[in-house]
């Protein structure tokens, strides 16, 4: 995967957040840690800011580095990958039947 992610931050205090995010992925890919694993890695990191957000897909997240990690695995993660780490959209997650055991025990109270 090659190419240039762009955040447009709306709200104050992400900044160094965002610089981090952009460093820990770009210095793991360049290095070749696989892309899901740095997914895994991040996603349900939790610090502020932190809710609700306005992505129906992604309806809440842990933190801004949480929201850009599922982000990036929604866009370019097959289904299959994503089930292995817990990352389901809401539709994914309602047509599946409950207690499912390949979700993963990271997966957010709200998730579930």
């Amino acid at each position: 995967m090659a190419g240039l992610v762009l955040l447009d931050r709306e709200f104050d205090g992400a900044a160094d957040e965002l610089v981090l995010i952009a460093v820990e992925a770009r210095d793991g890919l360049q290095y070749g840690v696989p892309f899901p694993v740095i997914v895994e890695k991040l996603t349900n990191t939790r610090y502020e800011p932190m809710g609700m957000t306005d992505d129906p897909e992604i309806p809440e997240a842990s933190s801004v580095m949480d929201y850009v990690v599922r982000r990036l695995a929604l866009d370019f993660m097959s289904f299959e990958d994503r089930r292995k780490i817990g990352i389901f959209t809401p539709d994914e997650q309602s047509q599946m039947p409950s207690g499912d055991a390949s979700i993963s025990p990271d997966v957010p109270a709200w998730l579930s």
